[in-house]
């Protein structure tokens, strides 16, 4: 899972009342998004990475982490609430792909 990767909600069980709260909507399990960024888990170190999607904002505010450093961050969802469907479309590398086929065919 990257910034720009369809996924699928597979998990939207058990809201908190602060997520109601903090964010413009929730996801919908079997409803589709695009990851906007990918946070490492504040709390523990392996803990589980968050995300923000394109289709729904959540506020700003401030935490601490594992650290004790104190960041200001977009509240973000559990990323095990989405399963991957589409990794992000890569230009850079369609392009080197579509040139090597144009030589093959010119060598040809």
């Amino acid at each position: 899972m990257k910034p720009g990767s369809i996924v699928r909600c597979i998990d939207d069980s058990k809201w908190s009342i602060w997520a109601k709260r903090t964010y413009s909507s929730l996801p919908v399990k079997g409803e589709y998004y695009t990851v906007r960024e990918i946070f490492s888990n504040i709390y523990k170190p392996d803990g589980t990475p968050g995300i923000t999607l394109e289709e729904i904002k959540g506020e700003w505010s401030h935490y601490t982490t594992y650290y004790g450093i104190r960041v200001y961050m977009e509240r973000h969802f559990k990323s095990t609430r989405f399963k991957e469907v589409l990794p992000p479309f890569d230009i850079e590398c369609e392009l080197q792909q579509s040139i090597k086929e144009s030589t093959l065919i010119t060598i040809k």
